[in-house]
């Protein structure tokens, strides 16, 4: 009897009680670029009736009519440069960024970067941190419920920029 009672209790504790939005799963939608916000573009939108995202490029207020349906959260990852730039406190680094011609060529820079410096698993990392973060707060922003399970770092991720000073850097030539 003890042995049904206990099967009977994983069960239930497993069945869902309402719906909830994996962060895990749809993070990578936050995404969005200069170019798109420029153009008022929106890629992703949220039926809220339904629950289930819609993929669907097209004017921001394309659905204005319909108030269940709500555009996703942006994060625009092309001003990434400026953390980095921050965090590492270099005045060449410094100077390699602020010589960018406009946002675009400061992001290809960045990309850059982070390749040429062994970076790049990192800052993919943290990106992807802050993504989730931005779901979650425009799920708390519209009341809807989300689940989110905290991904490990890989062993290549094992310093934070306060290792990184006085560092030599591999100042790319983007000439």
């Amino acid at each position: 009897m003890l042995q049904q009672e206990q099967a009977h209790r994983r069960t239930i504790e497993r069945e869902p009680t309402m719906k909830r939005l994996d962060i895990n799963r749809y993070y990578r939608y936050c995404s969005y670029s200069l170019d798109e916000q420029e153009a008022n573009q929106q890629d992703y939108w949220f039926d809220m009736k339904h629950f289930k995202m819609i993929d669907h490029r097209g004017p921001c207020d394309m659905y204005d009519d319909n108030p269940d349906i709500i555009p996703f959260p942006h994060f625009i990852p092309e001003s990434r440069y400026k953390d980095l730039m921050r965090a590492l406190n270099n005045p060449q680094v410094t100077d390699f960024f602020n010589a960018a011609k406009d946002e675009e060529d400061a992001y290809l820079r960045y990309r850059v970067f982070i390749d040429r410096n062994g970076l790049s698993f990192t800052e993919q990392y943290r990106l992807n941190q802050d993504k989730a973060i931005t779901l979650m707060k425009w799920c708390n922003d519209h009341d809807i419920p989300y689940i989110y399970r905290s991904e490990a770092r890989g062993t290549y991720l094992q310093y934070d920029y306060d290792d990184l000073e006085g560092e030599i850097w591999q100042i790319p030539d983007m000439e």
